[in-house]
């Protein structure tokens, strides 16, 4: 894989991660039509932490002054729930680490995924 092709996968990764729409399955099918082959899934988990990394820098204020407040119970009782809303992604994490590998690197799999996420949007529109 060459540069050029990781250039193209990040700006897919930068254009589709902040839009409701999944930029995971958009990286595989991308992955798929341009004919790139990647190990496993290495470079995705790079382009999210590159992902996670501007996510640091744009927030880095608001994350600073809720551990500067630690000591105020609405910053305890706010941290309190971000670790148990991650709880059950770290054990479906664990648990089901092998089958989230067959199906993340499955572009069928990635393709069905996006196609129900669109029909349930667009269903939820149209009921409104």
């Amino acid at each position: 894989m060459g540069t050029l092709e990781i250039i193209i996968l990040g700006i897919i990764q930068g254009i589709t991660e902040f839009l409701p729409i999944s930029s995971s399955g958009h990286l595989v099918i991308a992955q798929n039509i341009l004919g790139i082959k990647s190990p496993g899934n290495t470079l995705e988990v790079l382009f999210h932490f590159g992902t996670l990394m501007s996510v640091l820098y744009v927030f880095f204020e608001d994350i600073k002054q809720i551990f500067l407040k630690m000591n105020e119970k609405n910053s305890q009782i706010f941290i309190f729930y971000i670790i148990i809303a991650t709880l059950p992604a770290i054990f479906a994490g664990l648990l089901l680490k092998d089958y989230f590998f067959k199906i993340f690197d499955n572009v069928t799999s990635r393709a069905c995924f996006m196609l129900n996420w669109i029909s349930f949007n667009f269903f939820k529109k149209i009921q409104k």
